[in-house]
């Protein structure tokens, strides 16, 4: 077993900007390796993890499951991520989900500032569509003022004391 916990999380994904997470499972020969590449061509990924800056990966599997595997797994996930990425992987003993391998990543540090990173993606009717990697700009947040009948909820002054703790009053 090897740990990651969740100041492994706030190392990768502090100040990191936009974070992709993929997952994969194979079973069989080469099981670490193929659950590693469908992790990395997830569905649910909506751009390529190429050039993540922050890497967390947790391979979880039998207790069968050998370092080289894991490994392997590992230097797919190297050679997609940045050469300068922070990688950091846990493995997981699962001795209940049988003979298969699952990969989870979340990546995140992504320089996409240059709009030129695509993936192509199929199609159920099996044509090719590109993909942007930038992302869309956050949602301006809702003002406050808005939300509450045209009143600022910081600024109401009825001078009583009902949000003063019972010892300061």
């Amino acid at each position: 077993m090897i740990n990651t916990d969740f100041a492994d999380v706030k190392a990768v994904l502090a100040n990191a900007g936009t974070a992709l997470m993929g997952t994969g499972a194979a079973t069989g020969e080469n099981r670490a390796t193929v659950a590693a590449n469908a992790a990395i061509n997830s569905p649910m990924l909506e751009a390529s993890l190429e050039g993540a800056r922050g890497v967390i990966v947790n391979i979880t599997g039998p207790s069968n499951v050998g370092l080289f595997e894991v490994t392997n797994a590992m230097e797919i996930l190297r050679s997609v991520a940045h050469q300068d990425a922070n990688i950091i992987h846990g493995l997981v003993i699962d001795d209940d989900i049988n003979d298969e391998v699952r990969v989870t990543v979340v990546a995140a540090g992504f320089d996409r500032g240059n709009g030129s990173s695509q993936r192509a993606a199929t199609r159920s009717d099996g044509r090719n569509t590109a993909t942007s990697g930038t992302t869309r700009p956050d949602p301006k947040p809702a003002r406050l003022k808005d939300l509450f009948g045209g009143s600022d909820p910081l600024l109401n002054n009825d001078d009583d004391d009902d949000d003063l703790p019972s010892f300061l009053k």
